[in-house]
């Protein structure tokens, strides 16, 4: 037997196979089939031994290199000029970390450690990208992250059990953590609520989210999924995602989900003529009572903010404290967070805001090197998302990391969220599906 015809008895493109809805079941046709299922479908295990920090961080990494291989081998590339943007506009982040080190005199191993938490955060958004680009079909993306839908609605009676006991917050740290880093220990702490209002007290669901904003965001992301499912599984996967972002309790979860999915109905739509007209009246109504949409939007920002009122003056503070630094290093940054003062419960300086914390760690060459991407990602899927479901889902999942941006550091969980990250490179790759198929068979 050959190379060429082992490696396709091991990895077969399922794209060579006909995917119908009379398909009795949805099963992995391949090995990185198989790996991406399982690894999504088993959150809930691989959470209650503290292992997704490490999972995640790890299987964009061996999934990236595998990908490299089969390019070497064939010599093909499946891989778009947008993941290419990425590609560059991450590299690029690594390059303020030389710069900005070198202007503020750290040492070397000040620099190795950036660049190993670099590896840990940044690297994996292009990286999980060109997952994407290998022979996976969406269909097993989604019917994985039904599955954790379903571990969801299983476990919440007990868990609301656990709570009505007042069970204490955190069951145990996984010894895992010494393979994490020192600031990663959140992120091993087993536990499914936490306290995060900022002296408030309140205990909020976080289930296997490192804190409850991350769950809402994977609520999200696990919605604009079984949007895309059949069947049963698609409704289990809708009300476990629903269950998910209202237990969260996240802000920005419950704005985005309607945001989102208004703005992508309303672009999918905006040739029809009635679609059309109902804009042109609507504008015309705007304009009429412009003053007292903008008194309902006042106000609506104002309860929205009120909701968690400790929350958003922290997240307040944090944005003019680091933009007020910003000037220290505006073209490289100052290369790593700094820790606030008392006033913000002594978080770090550039956490919270994805863009606020690139102007402050990686200055206006980060800021850029991450906005060029998403950008063009943006443009590129949401014209090719008016005749493509999968380029819609994409759109969909790309414009909820827009909104979680502006109060998260999407870096920072990316080893957390990297289904999405799958499904945006999946978009972003199936128009070189000719050429990933020829790897799929190389």
């Amino acid at each position: 037997m050959t190379g060429a015809a082992a490696t396709n008895e091991i990895l077969p493109d399922p794209r060579d196979r006909a995917s119908t809805a009379s398909e009795p079941k949805l099963e992995p046709a391949n090995a990185i089939e198989s790996v991406i299922f399982w690894a999504v479908a088993s959150t809930y295990p691989i959470w209650l031994v503290g292992g997704l920090y490490l999972v995640g961080s790890a299987l964009g990494w061996l999934a990236g290199l595998l990908l490299l291989a089969r390019i070497l081998r064939s010599g093909r590339s499946p891989i778009p000029g947008t993941v290419w943007l990425w590609i560059v506009g991450i590299v690029a982040i690594a390059g303020t970390l030389f710069a900005s080190h070198a202007d503020f005199h750290q040492s070397t191993g000040t620099l190795i450690k950036s660049l190993v938490s670099w590896a840990r955060t940044w690297a994996l958004l292009p990286l999980y990208l060109l997952v994407g680009c290998l022979p996976i079909r969406p269909q097993i993306l989604y019917r994985a992250a039904g599955v954790v839908s379903a571990w969801t609605l299983a476990l919440m009676p007990f868990l609301w059990g656990l709570k009505a006991i007042h069970f204490r917050e955190i069951w145990y740290t996984s010894p895992l953590r010494v393979l994490g880093g020192p600031n990663a220990i959140s992120f091993f702490q087993i536990g499914v609520y936490s306290a995060e209002d900022h002296g408030a007290g309140e205990l909020r669901w976080k289930l296997f989210a490192p804190w409850s904003p991350a769950l809402g965001l994977m609520g999200v992301f696990f919605f604009m999924f079984a949007l895309q499912d059949k069947g049963k599984w698609r409704w289990i996967g809708i009300v476990g995602s629903l269950l998910m972002i209202g237990m969260s309790g996240s802000r920005m979860s419950l704005v985005s989900l309607p945001a989102v999915l208004i703005a992508t109905w309303c672009l999918h739509n905006i040739r029809r003529p009635m679609v059309l007209v109902g804009a042109g009246i609507a504008s015309a109504l705007g304009g009429l009572g412009a003053d007292w949409a903008i008194a309902k939007f006042t106000s609506f920002y104002r309860a929205f903010k009120a909701a968690r009122a400790g929350s958003s003056q922290v997240r307040s503070d944090l944005q003019k404290i680091a933009w007020f630094r910003f000037p220290e290093a505006p073209i490289w940054g100052h290369g790593m967070v700094d820790s606030g003062p008392i006033t913000v419960a002594y978080m770090p300086i550039g956490s919270h805001h994805t863009w606020f914390g690139l102007l402050f760690v990686h200055g206006v060459v980060g800021l850029v090197a991450l906005l060029v991407p998403m950008v063009v990602t943006t443009l590129d899927l949401a014209w090719r998302s008016l005749s493509d479901p999968l380029a819609m889902t994409g759109l969909r999942l790309m414009l909820t990391l827009w909104l979680f941006s502006l109060g998260e550091n999407i870096e920072s969980i990316a080893y957390f969220y990297w289904p999405a990250l799958v499904g945006i490179g999946m978009a972003l790759c199936q128009r070189s599906q000719v050429s990933s198929s020829a790897i799929g068979r190389a």
